[in-house]
């Protein structure tokens, strides 16, 4: 019986060391746990063309499906940038599954951009991405320059 108690108290210290070690190893390695409700949510920049919705298409991992004012496109994405932190690119996305995104903002911002889906014109969106959420804050709203030749 004296020597269950030790084996219980070493279990029970190595239970509760374990998480702590990871997530300080994690911190020491700089891998950042978007999901946290703690990290401020990065500022991303997508680039393309927001298409209508067709099913049973599969959009692949160039595409988000997105959502202005309950209307559902299909974003067909041509860059992705994280302007805060460290730019992840396009690997930002790959931690949104399923790959849907709710655009909110005021309707300044909101209405272009359901103009330039209307239209099939490309655009920019920047704005704070909450992962959890599946939300894009929208902070701003454009057309990509064009290079002329």
């Amino acid at each position: 019986m004296k020597s269950t108690v030790p084996i219980k108290i070493l279990f029970l210290t190595f239970g509760m060391l374990l998480p702590m070690a990871s997530i300080a190893s994690a911190h020491r390695l700089g891998v950042p746990n978007l999901s946290s409700p703690y990290v401020t949510p990065p500022v991303v920049r997508l680039t393309g063309t927001l298409v209508p919705l067709q099913k049973p298409e599969y959009g692949g991992l160039d595409t988000l499906n997105v959502w202005v004012n309950n209307q559902e496109w299909i974003f067909k994405l041509s860059d992705v940038e994280t302007l805060s932190g460290t730019n992840y690119g396009p690997m930002i996305l790959n931690q949104l599954f399923p790959r849907e995104v709710r655009f909110k903002g005021p309707d300044t911002l909101m209405q272009p951009i359901q103009n330039a889906a209307a239209t099939g014109k490309p655009l920019i969106v920047e704005g704070r991405l909450y992962m959890r959420d599946r939300v894009l804050m929208v902070a701003d709203e454009g057309a990509p320059a064009t290079n002329p030749q």
